[in-house]
């Protein structure tokens, strides 16, 4: 009888730095999260803007906190080309924002709940997708 290792493992340089660029994007994510959050919550709270403009003035900020971040941490890109390197960021990330922002209008809209509580529940649905845009296509390294 054979013993099976259902245990995943990673076994290349290349699976382990991917892994760890995924936990390091995320976590920058979340610090951009927390801008987002944060201003989406003061601007419609306080400032009494309706909550789709808090939500893309968030995102936007959230945008810019995660490109540097990710850029020197996540990536350490060293492309000296830089506005073109985050014109491709913020490319992608419009592509999350309108995604973010369509789905905390329907859960807002058509499900009743609070605008604040869909923008959290909408998160999840672009960070994955804006790990793989960043990682193979904005951050990609040339081959040599």
């Amino acid at each position: 009888m054979e013993i099976i290792n259902t245990q995943t493992t990673l076994e290349t340089k290349e699976e382990r730095r991917s892994f760890y660029q995924l936990i390091i994007f995320l976590t920058v994510g979340f610090s951009g999260t927390i801008l987002t959050l944060s201003l989406i919550f003061l601007l419609t709270e306080l400032l009494q803007f309706h909550y789709l403009i808090s939500v893309i003035t968030g995102y936007s900020a959230g945008i810019c906190n995660n490109y540097i971040w990710n850029r020197k941490i996540t990536f350490r890109s060293t492309n000296p080309n830089i506005i073109i390197e985050y014109s491709n960021y913020v490319i992608i990330n419009l592509i999350g924002m309108f995604v973010y922002t369509l789905t905390t209008f329907i859960i807002t809209e058509f499900f009743y709940i609070w605008y604040f509580y869909s923008s959290i529940l909408s998160v999840g649905f672009s960070a994955i997708a804006d790990f793989l845009f960043s990682k193979f296509w904005v951050f990609r390294k040339k081959r040599k």
